[in-house]
């Protein structure tokens, strides 16, 4: 037969006591507790059972053997389990019972052959077999892990096991990953074991595997911990409970406050105060010290701090052991990793401003103050008790517009006090931010207005402090409503604008008080379009009403507005002696304040009376690198019948350069109500030069006593400018919508 079978036939035998033939001449190795005991073990098959040479268990496991030669029978003694059995005999006496076994006992050279799977469950022997290695191991099993619980207290937290017998074990640290393994011999596990989820700041996770007849426990951690086994005896069975414990390395002073550090956070403490001396104890639960430790501290409430390991067993404990100044009591905070000791007796450190957050009264402690808000005299009083004033200056100056001074005393030797005298009493809010407490003035609107323009109307809100706001419309009927938050409004203090136009009513009121808000509502005398002006947080809101058509699109436009001749060049003169220079001076400057408003950057090539060569004014355009170029006239004839309004573009133009002539030319002819002259291509320098899209304007002719008239008026002048801009931004809005 291949020695292959013979392996496969030994180990089927070993483990399930079937009948089969095997020659003995076969090589097989036998492992004891993990040591190899023979590469050539000697064994026999008898009655489909195999054995091997007593001497193999009692040499190499923890058996006492003990022959009765007057009585043929031999004695074994496992820890406390005896065994008696005879040669030639199939029953085993274990303690008090009797047991048959499949075959007898045999002695063969004087060698006593013992059936090894009968004998290994008497002896509470592990059996396993490995073919493919050729060998067969017997361990020996002290205990099963029956149970698994991670119970968590305030005195300790850990791992436990329950297991039937007692063990021994080691502990190992590894650092990558950081570990505790602990390794307990001749321990198997429990089939199915339930293994309870840990949720720790000490443990990420742990494992229970089984290697030969030992058993590993693998607890992955967080950080260094200090740990502590604990047996004890539950019935007939054991506990082991592994208690961790958080190190505690560090011990400092920051000013104010005492902060203990560790590797993982510390959860539970006691404070206890003695007199005479006045020291505070405190002690803290399941925790390790690292170093006794003694801190001297320069401050005005502790002196000095000892650090100790009070306690080790049943669980640990560090002791800390504050000298203090007086009644002073402490507040225990756990911050993470650091444990932070306060005391409450405070210090008012400086008070300062800031423009969100509002007062900021700054302490040593957070200690709850006494506010008394005043009336008479409009001002709020904050006392501060068990409080030191620190602060050398009695009056301080706050630039906001509601705080008019505030002024600091120590009113006695318990109590700082602190008097803010406002332009107005207001409603306030109180909120900690560790030891800031700040002080919100409750933000009030405080204006109204409605400025109109040529375009448009401007709503202004006015407030207190700069604050958040939403603007949106409603339809049924149509209106304009801007929410402001955290405001509140007296409306007894509000004068509203009148309203005329395309605004029918304007109202204002304190829509809810929790949260603060206050609501304008503008009703429109049909569905109008607004733009926000300011900013999303601000103490101005500004908001445009306009119609739709009048929507600026100019926004980060850049637009070079050139106003014709100037300077040495008077360009055309009217009848009158009116010059061109100077009233088409005048447009520009109106049509450069129009495309700002709508949101364009302007860049004018003069605006003042200067004389500019007409290659600089295109190379102006060019060197900013300009979305369109406009150049604006007035024309002249010399013949006085001929009027109206032309606009010019170069030869060479493309559609974008046509629509911006055309859409201008529209504009002023629909506005000033002039004859057409068409756009016209014509070689002038000044546009032949330039890179983008550019025209020139004729507006009107100077030399027509008609036009000369209303060229000379203040609200013709104004009329060109506005059809300017709106054919400006309607070239723009078309680009926009074909973009789109």
């Amino acid at each position: 037969m291949p020695k292959q079978i013979l392996v496969l036939t030994l180990i089927f035998l070993l483990i399930t006591s079937i009948s089969i033939r095997a020659e003995e001449d076969d090589d097989i190795r036998l492992m004891i507790n993990g040591d190899l005991i023979t590469d050539q073990l000697d064994y026999r098959i008898v009655d489909n059972s195999i054995l091997i040479p007593l001497e193999m268990l009692t040499d190499n496991l923890s058996i006492k053997m003990k022959w009765f030669t007057s009585i043929d029978t031999i004695q074994l003694d496992k820890e406390g389990k005896v065994i008696k059995f005879r040669v030639g005999d199939k029953h085993l006496q274990v303690d008090n019972q009797i047991i048959k076994m499949d075959t007898k006992v045999i002695s063969i050279n004087e060698k006593i052959m013992v059936p090894i799977k009968d004998m290994g469950d008497a002896l509470g022997l592990t059996i396993k077999s490995y073919p493919e290695q050729r060998i067969v191991k017997i361990s020996e099993t002290k205990g099963e892990i029956k149970d698994v619980d991670y119970p968590q207290t305030d005195d300790y937290e850990g791992l436990e096991l329950l297991i039937t017998e007692e063990v021994d074990y080691d502990v190992q640290f590894f650092s990558n990953p950081l570990r505790m393994v602990l390794d307990i011999k001749g321990a198997t596990i429990t089939p199915n074991l339930d293994k309870p989820k840990v949720d720790s700041d000490l443990i990420k996770d742990y494992h229970i595997s089984q290697l030969d007849n030992n058993t590993k426990v693998i607890i992955d951690l967080y950080d260094n911990i200090d740990y502590n086994i604990e047996q004890k005896r539950d019935g007939d069975e054991y506990k082991y409970l592994v208690k961790l414990s958080p190190i505690i390395n560090s011990i400092k002073y920051d000013g104010s406050k005492i902060k203990i550090g560790a590797t993982r956070p510390l959860n539970a403490t006691k404070v206890s105060y003695l007199s005479n001396p006045s020291r505070v104890v405190i002690d803290i639960k399941n925790a390790a010290l690292e170093k006794a430790t003694d801190l001297k501290v320069e401050d005005k409430f502790i002196n000095k701090v000892r650090l100790s390991q009070f306690q080790t067993k049943p669980y640990n404990i560090v002791r800390a052991v504050l000298d203090l100044e007086g009644e002073t009591r402490v507040e225990v905070e756990n911050n993470g990793g650091t444990l932070e000791i306060l005391p409450l007796s405070s210090q008012l450190l400086a008070i300062d401003y800031d423009l969100e957050e509002g007062l900021i009264f700054r302490l040593s402690n957070q200690v709850e103050p006494e506010v008394l808000p005043l009336l008479n005299g409009d001002r709020l009083v904050f006392d501060f008790p068990l409080t030191v004033n620190n602060i050398k200056e009695h009056t301080l100056q706050i630039d906001d517009k509601l705080i008019e001074e505030i002024r600091v005393s120590q009113f006695n030797k318990e109590k700082s006090r602190v008097v803010v005298d406002l332009t107005k009493l207001v409603p306030y809010e109180l909120e900690w931010k560790d030891n800031n407490l700040q002080v919100k003035l409750v933000n009030n609107l405080t204006g109204v207005d409605l400025e109109k323009k040529k375009l448009k109307q401007t709503l202004k809100l006015s407030l207190l402090k700069a604050r958040e706001y939403k603007v949106y419309k409603l339809v049924n009927p149509n209106r304009l409503v801007i929410d402001i938050f955290d405001t509140i409004v007296d409306l007894n203090q509000i004068e509203l604008p009148k309203v005329s136009g395309i605004i029918k009513d304007i109202r204002v009121s304190q829509y809810s008080t929790d949260p603060k808000q206050v609501r304008v509502a503008l009703e429109l005398e049909k569905d109008l379009d607004f733009e926000i002006k300011s900013e999303s947080i601000t103490d101005k809101i500004e908001v445009d009403i306009i119609e739709e058509r009048f929507r600026s699109y100019l926004k980060n436009k850049v637009i070079v507005v050139d106003a014709g001749h100037g300077g040495r060049d008077p360009g055309a003169i009217g009848y009158s002696g009116a010059r061109e220079k100077d009233l088409i001076l005048d447009v520009a400057l109106k049509l450069e304040k129009l495309l700002e408003d709508g949101g364009a950057e302007v860049i004018m090539t003069r605006k003042t009376d200067e004389y500019i060569e007409l290659t600089d004014r295109s190379k102006l355009a060019n060197d900013n690198n300009a979305d369109i170029f406009v150049s604006l006239h007035l024309n002249s004839h010399v013949d006085e019948q001929y009027n109206g309004t032309e606009t010019y573009i170069r030869p060479n133009y493309d559609q974008a350069n046509l629509l911006l002539a055309n859409l201008t030319q529209r504009a002023l002819l629909k506005e000033l109500g002039t004859f057409d002259r068409g756009v016209k291509a014509n070689n002038l320098k000044v546009l032949d030069t330039t890179n983008m899209p550019a025209v020139l304007n004729e507006i009107a002719f100077l030399s027509n006593q008609e036009e000369e008239v209303l060229l000379m008026s203040e609200e013709f002048r104004e009329k060109a400018a506005i059809a300017l801009y709106k054919g400006i931004n309607n070239y723009f809005r078309l680009l926009a919508e074909e973009e789109f």
